[in-house]
Formats: structure tokens, sequence, C-alpha cells
């Protein structure tokens, strides 16, 4: 999650190099850890938790879209988990992202779901703000298709990325 609010804020204040360098260090960390199966299973774990079952009313539009993207998310994840940080460098930021996002909507839809009447918890006004949260959020930030590392052109912009930053590394991951 920190990496979405890292990167909202850093578009907010017009991306300072200290905010962008931020940036870049957060979804790097993020990366190398999402690759390991225990991490990415986790968080995709965590999301499902967050989700609970089917609420009703309009909220339910906010779960199904925020279960999409998890469940299109699982159509990829071989091409993340165990990959070289060098084939997943130049798509990373976008499995970050969606991740990050995941996690962000995931509470959105428990806390909405948690002030339903009938959890006797918070109704009228509070609980419109939240189901209107949290089906902005999941329409704004979770439509699309799922992030793909392995693609032809993420591994030569991967295979770039690693020649610019080593140099005298030759090419190699495009073979």
């Amino acid at each position: 999650m920190a990496y979405a609010i890292t990167s909202d804020a850093a578009l907010a204040s017009g991306q300072g190099n200290a905010e962008r360098s931020a940036l870049h260090r957060l979804t790097g960390r993020a990366l190398l850890l999402l690759t390991r199966p225990e991490h990415f299973d986790a968080a995709t774990s965590y999301v499902r938790e967050l989700l609970g079952p089917t609420p009703e009313g309009r909220l339910s539009a906010a779960w199904r879209v925020v279960d999409g993207a998890l469940c299109t998310l699982g159509t990829t994840r071989h091409e993340w988990v165990g990959a070289d940080p060098g084939t997943v460098a130049a798509a990373g930021w976008v499995l970050v992202d969606r991740m990050s996002r995941l996690l962000i909507a995931g509470a959105l839809v428990e806390q909405a779901a948690a002030s339903a009447p009938s959890a006797q918890a918070q109704s009228g006004p509070m609980r419109e703000l939240l189901v209107n949260a949290a089906r902005r959020y999941t329409w704004n930030h979770l439509r699309g298709p799922a992030p793909e590392a392995a693609t032809t052109i993420h591994v030569q912009r991967s295979d770039d990325l690693v020649h610019a930053l080593v140099p005298g590394s030759g090419r190699g991951l495009m073979r």
C-alpha cells in the first residue's frame, strides 16, 4: 500500500526528485519481494481475506471488480513468482501498483461491508460514503488486464535497463 500512497502523493505534489526517488526505491523493494512465492501469495491471500463473502447491494459491484482483478492477477502469477529480477524490471512497477491498489481496495470493501446495517454499525451517510469510495477506487484503479512481466517488449526493455545500469554486462536476456 505504501507504493500507491507514495505514487499518488508524488503525482499530487508535482513529482519532485525526492518523491520520485522514494517511489523508485519502494518499487524495487516491493518487486523483489513479490517475486518470492510466499510474499506474492500472502498479499493475494490477504486481499481475499479482506473481501470476505459477496456483499449485498451497491457494494457488490466494488467487490466484483476487486475479485476479478485478483483472479486475473493469478493468471500471470507464473510470470512474476520466481522470475529473474532482470526479466521483470521494466514491467515491475505495474505489478507493485496493482498489488498495492488491490490491498487498498480490499480494505475499502471490508470497511464498507462492516458498516452495513446488518453489522449493527454505521449506516446512512457514512455507509454511503464508504460504499461510494470503494466503488470509485476499484473502478479507477483495478479495471484492465492483469499486469504481465514477460511480454517480448517488457523483456527487451528489462534487457536495455540492465545493460544501462550494469556497464559491460552485455546483452543476454533476449535469447
